[in-house]
């Protein structure tokens, strides 16, 4: 990325120069905002696939231990993610439906890893999912 694009140093974005009467003009009859446009857009997460039927999952289950730790992992992965609203939505709702708080899911998930075993081995040495 040049400098130019985030705003910073001179270029097109005219940061560093001073403004004359017609860039003033042009910028007041101007619709385009002055952000990069991509910065706007929602991206698409890279686990979105496998995380969807997951988080459809736990709408029909009970907050058992292991929904519960599914439900944290998730907030945290999706955490000011710019982009899968729909599931940032559900899991919202999903935190309603089963009547949580966050701070009250993280302490019941803290919990429940200190005891551990929660999540079964496929059959590789003391795996943890940092995806």
């Amino acid at each position: 990325m040049g400098s130019g694009e985030w705003g910073v140093g001179s270029g097109e974005w005219g940061v560093g120069k001073q403004p004359t009467a017609n860039s003033q003009q042009s910028t007041a009859n101007s619709q385009q905002p002055t952000v990069n446009k991509q910065m706007s857009k929602d991206q698409l997460h890279p686990l979105y696939n496998r995380d969807r039927p997951i988080v459809k999952s736990l709408f029909s289950q009970e907050a058992t231990n292991l929904n519960l730790a599914e439900l944290a992992r998730l907030r945290i992965r999706y955490h000011g993610f710019p982009g899968a609203r729909d599931i940032q939505e559900d899991l919202d709702a999903i935190m309603q439906q089963w009547g949580l708080t966050e701070e009250r899911l993280f302490e019941m998930t803290r919990q429940i890893h200190e005891k551990g075993g929660i999540y079964e081995s496929r059959g590789k040495k003391e795996e943890e999912d940092w995806n």
